[in-house]
């Protein structure tokens, strides 16, 4: 009896140890699950989390490139109104320089221009006198032979060549007539 109830007891204990062996496998295994469950829950929020990490960092980014292209804009618009305010200011104080340097020039041009013209119109008016004189020489030789001429009608003692006109005084150049009247339009003669 005593080695039934050691067998007894040995099964017993073989049962229990079956049972403890089992219920500790169970354990584990709804230990597991649970673990698996909660992993399973953590990874959904981690993924949730990082999906509303991204789509919040996308709309910083959209946002972050929206005002940076707005403060782009900006900066291009003041960038290019200084740029044309510096033109401008630098245009004005060139064309002030200029007519500082150049307006003296300006008025010794204006004046030596004044003095040709003034000189061309002398020149002229001498040419001018010059062309009257010989033309009224001209007809005085003209008229002389022809008040010979009527001369003679009245009176047969001149002869008949005294009709003939007196030949024009030879044609002066432009550059002789030019130095008569001035050294200084000589050369502008010379050079036409």
């Amino acid at each position: 009896m005593e080695e039934a109830v050691r067998d007894a007891f040995e099964r017993a204990r073989a049962l229990f140890s079956e049972a403890a062996e089992t219920t500790s496998a169970a354990f584990i295994d709804e230990i597991q699950r649970q673990a698996r469950q909660e992993l399973n829950g953590f990874e959904a929020e981690a993924q949730k989390s990082v999906s509303d990490s991204k789509a919040c960092m996308e709309a910083a980014h959209a946002d972050l490139t929206q005002k940076v292209t707005a403060e782009q804009e900006s900066f291009l618009r003041r960038f290019q109104n200084t740029m044309s305010g510096a033109m401008d200011a630098g245009v004005a104080e060139a064309n002030q320089k200029v007519q500082a340097e150049f307006g003296p020039l300006l008025d010794a041009w204006k004046s030596i221009t004044q003095n040709q013209q003034a000189e061309l119109r002398g020149l002229y008016a001498r040419v001018g006198e010059q062309a009257a004189e010989t033309f009224r020489g001209r007809l005085e030789n003209v008229s002389k032979p022809m008040d010979a001429g009527h001369r003679r009608l009245t009176r047969p003692s001149v002869a008949p060549r005294s009709f003939r006109a007196s030949p024009p005084p030879p044609k002066k150049s432009c550059a002789t007539r030019a130095l008569e009247s001035s050294p200084t339009s000589a050369s502008r003669c010379a050079s036409a």
